[in-house]
């Protein structure tokens, strides 16, 4: 492709629109908005990038003899372009020279110039890309955590859980055991510990919570999930429970087997709880759970998938269907047991519309 024109790579990509289908990646039993990229359109933008970057590599070499530069002044102009800078131990006169000719122009005039930054930055992220999942990405050699890849999934669903059941409550989240994995209800992230060793904090051994005990109008609280949050318990459709007229998050379970309640269909387990009341956190231990499963977690027919990003993309939470069930508990397994019993009575009776 190095020397066909612009009219030859147009047919190219209206051939290729014609002759290849779209394959779409979208998962129809998902309802959140996830903006999603077929095949057809990923491949259509690496050809474009990829005749870009070429035409514009031509493009800065012909700019060098136009201008009469040598190559110290294209590294310079290239600095600049990627850096913003050139480094006091290089080749400063193209730069001298450019701010000698820009100074005394106006804004229009001194954009002359630019277009070689626009050039510089194409090829750069053109190789940038392309290095991607070759030798010569660096983590192309570095092997995968399995455990950290299922902790960043588990983070990311926590943040969405507290955003949209707790959104006036300020909660810092971490993973247990994984300090440098942290995240807080912006999305933003930080290598340091969302416990903090100067107050008051609960450590449960898979889980660790810290309110904020202070008198603060606006609370900050912190919390370390289990790495395997999403994987054991969110996936399942476990990870919320009604205790109090409350929504809380199921932290933990520990399966209790009746078969009594087996024969109905009704799971039981002993569970840990995160509540939150007034912007503040607290955590409740070893209630009963019980849960009626009406819906099974499948994982997605299509398996890993491409997001809008040029890298692979791990993830599950985004294409699986994730599990339902109807939950209740109590710290009395009999009142538990009634509660369930009572919504599955009255969600038969809803769709029989009784």
């Amino acid at each position: 492709m190095k020397n066909i024109s612009m009219r030859q790579f147009a047919d190219f990509v209206r051939g290729y629109k014609n002759k290849v289908s779209d394959g779409s990646i979208v998962n129809e039993n998902k309802n959140r908005h996830v903006v999603y990229q077929t095949n057809k359109e990923k491949q259509l933008k690496n050809c474009f990038d990829y005749f870009m970057a070429k035409k514009n590599a031509q493009m800065i070499q012909a700019y060098k003899e136009i201008f009469g530069l040598n190559n110290d002044d294209i590294r310079c102009a290239v600095a600049m372009a990627k850096n913003g800078y050139v480094s006091p131990t290089k080749n400063q006169r193209y730069k001298n020279d450019i701010k000698e000719l820009t100074d005394a122009l106006d804004y229009d005039r001194r954009k002359s110039f630019d277009y070689i930054n626009d050039m510089v930055n194409s090829v750069k992220k053109y190789r940038a890309k392309s290095r991607l999942g070759s030798h010569l990405d660096e983590k192309f050699h570095k092997q995968t955590n399995i455990l950290d890849k299922w902790a960043k999934i588990s983070l990311e669903v926590a943040r969405e859980w507290w955003n949209s059941n707790h959104q006036r409550t300020e909660v810092k989240l971490g993973v247990y055991g994984l300090h440098h994995l942290t995240v807080n209800r912006y999305g933003n992230t930080n290598d340091k510990r969302v416990i903090s060793d100067d107050n008051v904090f609960y450590d449960e051994k898979t889980y660790c919570v810290q309110p904020d005990e202070s008198k603060s109008y606006y609370p900050r609280n912190a919390l370390e999930i289990p790495s395997l949050w999403y994987l054991k318990i969110h996936r399942h459709g476990l990870h919320t429970v009604v205790y109090k007229s409350r929504p809380c998050m199921v932290i933990k379970l520990t399966p209790k087997p009746i078969q009594r309640l087996k024969d109905k269909g009704i799971d039981v387990y002993k569970a840990d709880l995160i509540q939150a009341k007034n912007q503040k956190i607290s955590y409740i231990k070893d209630v009963y759970l019980v849960a009626y499963k009406t819906k099974d977690w499948t994982r997605h027919s299509e398996g890993k998938q491409h997001l809008n990003n040029s890298e692979r993309t791990f993830a599950p939470h985004r294409f699986d269907t994730i599990g339902e069930s109807l939950t209740a508990c109590n710290e009395s397994l009999s009142i538990a047991e009634n509660t369930i019993s009572g919504r599955l009575v009255s969600g038969i009776s809803n769709a029989l519309d009784i």
